[in-house]
């Protein structure tokens, strides 16, 4: 189980006696309460995490491996021990060197390439417009957001096109794709395609607009390209003629990072043998 690191705590005049501030005088030093008092804060987001880890887990989580600096201490391994052994989990850490961890554990990563799969820890997908559906109770309750394009096509934004769902099993050749279309009603206007990969840390498990839990939405990533080889297709619409370009938005996680890519086919001839 991955702990992040502990945010460096600024301590001020008024949370320190004058007696052991630097440049003071005095003989004295901090009492055992007090010092405890300034780790009191990163232990207490020390096991938030850790609950909210559990909590989120899909299988059951029976150790926690403690490394970096913070690992090195007695008082604050003794501390986390004894709340993980209330909620029924053991606490382990190396025996020397812990705070080289972090920096063995990158290397192992590269050259022996242990870990083969993650798992998704939340939802990706695109912003996008969907098409409107006057029977969908959803789009219903949107209606007085619907856009009428120029061609007669009813669309409404806020829309959320999941590419890869939370919890997923993710290797790392593995790759996730789903299908996007552009709509224009002039062909000069086809120059660029671009779309917005935005990542979702909500409750639910496929999310489908963006105007619900507004707040767990965050934008990942812009991802855009040269539209000049994209096919174009010509379509038919209630009140005139408009052209459309097909992609499809890709994501891979490869070692560590994610990547996103637009993607489509072009150039392509059919040969029939005969």
């Amino acid at each position: 189980m991955h702990i992040p690191g502990i945010r460096r705590r600024r301590v001020s005049r008024a949370q320190f006696p004058h007696r052991c501030m630097p440049g003071s005088r005095a003989n004295h030093f901090p009492t055992s309460t007090e010092v405890q008092a300034l780790f009191d804060p990163s232990v207490s987001g020390i096991t938030d995490v850790i609950r909210k880890q559990i909590d989120a887990a899909y299988v059951p989580v029976k150790v926690i491996f403690l490394v970096g600096g913070f690992a090195a201490s007695p008082w604050l391994f003794a501390q986390l021990k004894q709340y993980a052994q209330a909620v029924g989990v053991d606490v382990a850490r190396p025996d020397t060197h812990t705070n080289k961890a972090v920096a063995d554990g990158a290397l192992s990563f590269y050259l022996d390439h242990f870990v083969s799969v993650r798992v998704a820890r939340v939802t990706y997908g695109a912003q996008c417009n969907t098409t409107f559906n006057p029977s969908d109770s959803e789009h219903k309750r949107r209606s007085h957001k619907v856009i009428t394009r120029p061609w007669g096509k009813k669309s409404l934004a806020d829309g959320f096109l999941v590419i890869l769902e939370k919890g997923t099993r993710v290797s790392e050749e593995k790759e996730f794709r789903r299908a996007l279309c552009i709509e224009r009603s002039n062909v000069s206007e086809f120059k660029l395609i671009h779309s917005t990969i935005t990542c979702y840390k909500g409750k639910f498990a496929n999310p489908h607009w963006t105007d619900t839990e507004q707040h767990m939405f965050s934008t990942l990533c812009h991802v855009s390209a040269d539209s000049s080889g994209v096919p174009i297709n010509t379509c038919k619409g209630p009140k005139g003629t408009y052209y459309t370009q097909n992609f499809d938005v890709v994501l891979s996680f490869g070692l560590t990072e994610l990547k996103a890519q637009l993607c489509w086919i072009e150039n392509v001839r059919r040969t029939i043998s005969l």
